[in-house]
């Protein structure tokens, strides 16, 4: 098959002098080293742009989960702000100060062990008093305390005292059974409870 003429000449593209005078192994020598050097720039090239497209997927998905969290609390603002209301009523304040907080916290976490028939393991502790932040939400005062009971006055207890009118919270809690009795557990409670800022 004859290719059809055209009008102009095809320009011929002649290879630099510097490449004519390389022998033939240099010269695929130096295309070898060319292509090595044109794959490792695109595979930098294309791993940046994989990573700015990682980037903007994940702002992306934080964005749209803080619009999305906007919207929910939106529409649920009347809920919100019956909840401030009542927190508003209920939440006790501080009063007569940390320390004397923290006493009535202690007495009324004795009396609640006592009532659901729990024993103090050890004498509780006063936890000492935590700087409050100007944006706080609550101050809290808090307790340790370690008991030991059955299972059924160990849920009980947690029961009672996890009321929400109380705004008492266990910051940290463990139970384990007692190694010398299995129908016992030992528990160790820091016990918060939370008031007006």
């Amino acid at each position: 098959m004859k290719l059809p003429n055209v009008p102009f000449q095809w320009p011929k593209i002649r290879p630099p002098e510097a490449f004519t005078r390389l022998s033939v192994r240099e010269r695929k020598l130096l295309l070898l080293v060319a292509t090595a050097v044109f794959v490792v720039l695109n595979l930098l090239v294309i791993r940046g742009l994989l990573r700015s497209i990682n980037e903007l997927r994940a702002q992306w998905s934080a964005r749209s989960m803080t619009a999305t969290a906007s919207k929910a609390l939106l529409s649920q603002s009347t809920l919100w702000a019956k909840r401030e209301a009542w927190l508003n009523e209920k939440q006790p304040a501080i009063g007569a100060g940390r320390d004397r907080a923290s006493i009535d916290l202690l007495n009324d976490l004795e009396t609640l062990t006592r009532n659901n028939g729990l024993l103090l393991d050890a004498p509780p502790v006063i936890n000492p008093a935590e700087k409050v932040g100007a944006d706080a939400s609550f101050q809290s005062v808090s307790v340790s305390i370690d008991t030991k009971g059955t299972w059924a006055a160990v849920a009980r207890f947690l029961h009672t005292v996890q009321q929400p009118e109380r705004f008492i919270v266990f910051e940290s809690a463990t139970v384990q059974t007692d190694p010398s009795d299995s129908n016992l557990l030992r528990g160790k409670f820091r016990i918060a409870k939370w008031y007006k800022p």
